[in-house]
């Protein structure tokens, strides 16, 4: 039985799916209009953003970075052997053998 598309209920004319990395259009046209206004109006953007007092300079920059910089997510690692330490927190060398000599030209016997 086919639906009123066309395709029977669940399937549909491509099924592969939308392929990885094509935008939607509706989200395209929308970042594409943000653009433009951003071009059109950077002038005033800029001369308000100059208004402001430095807390909300600082709050407006960070609210935009979340635009630019990719989000930052949590890594969790599962240690198996729990009697090896994950890093070495060794020094190479210890501090009390090392002895400093000085090599002074200058000085005659």
């Amino acid at each position: 039985m086919k639906s009123k598309r066309g395709f029977q209920p669940g399937k549909s004319g491509n099924p592969n799916g939308r392929p990885k990395g094509s935008g939607n259009k509706a989200v395209e046209r929308l970042r594409q209009w943000v653009e433009d206004f951003t071009d059109r109006n950077s002038e005033t953007i800029q001369e308000e953003f100059d208004n402001l007092e430095s807390k909300d300079r600082v709050k407006y920059f960070l609210d935009m970075m979340q635009f630019v910089v990719p989000k930052v997510s949590s890594v969790q690692m599962k240690v198996e052997n729990k009697e090896q330490p994950l890093f070495n927190t060794k020094p190479k060398h210890d501090i009390n053998k090392i002895s400093v000599q000085s090599n002074d030209s200058d000085t005659e016997d």
